[in-house]
């Protein structure tokens, strides 16, 4: 029973047509089955609100139709699983969020070298050679899952204009990789373009 006087917040108020409509639509009970709701939830990848938007129901009572009718909720991190963004999206996103308009900014302390690895091109340049090499060792020709390096050819800092070219990188496992003479290595001067196993 709702309270009705003065003590209720919304004594000698009215809504407008607009807003009871808005609460009607709100309020009312979702008819959605549990197969158009998965279809939508699952199948398109559209949120709750989402869903919302395009049944015009309240996100709330789209949540509390999905737990009635006991339908799995994703979890946040599965919201891009299995779809790859396009390398144009990546590369705009990451310059989006590049330096001081990152939360991480701390002022421009990070060195041009590390900054230059872990730039969006340089995750390009190793998916294209890991993918070229079909993500097998180059040297003992092993197919791994997981610990596979992408080895610069040749040397990162002494060669910066082949930094981001495919032909320059080869796929290794970590033991191989260890095997490289400039492996570790800030900067070799006697670097002469070769690998001990791989010339």
């Amino acid at each position: 029973m709702t309270k009705s006087g003065p003590l209720n917040h919304m004594f000698g108020k009215h809504l407008s047509e607009e807003m009871k409509k808005r609460l009607s639509i709100s309020h009312r009970e979702c008819w959605l089955t549990k197969a158009e709701l998965e279809k939508l939830y699952w199948i398109d990848g559209l949120s709750t609100s989402q869903i919302g938007a395009v049944t015009s129901f309240n996100p709330e009572t789209i949540r509390k139709r999905m737990i009635e009718l006991e339908i799995k909720r994703r979890q946040p991190s599965q919201g891009m699983t299995g779809k790859e963004m396009p390398s144009d999206v990546r590369k705009a996103k990451s310059l989006r969020l590049r330096g001081e308009k990152s939360h991480l900014w701390k002022g421009g302390i990070t060195k041009g070298n590390l900054v230059t690895r872990n730039r969006i091109d340089a995750q390009l340049w190793k998916e294209a050679v890991l993918k070229r090499d079909q993500y097998k060792c180059q040297g003992s020709g092993e197919l791994h899952t997981n610990k596979l390096h992408v080895h610069h050819i040749k040397n990162f800092i002494v060669f910066p204009e082949l930094r981001f070219v495919v032909d320059n990188g080869l796929t290794l496992c970590w033991k191989c990789h260890a095997l490289t003479l400039d492996y570790g290595v800030k900067h070799n001067r006697n670097w002469e373009g070769k690998c001990i196993k791989f010339a």
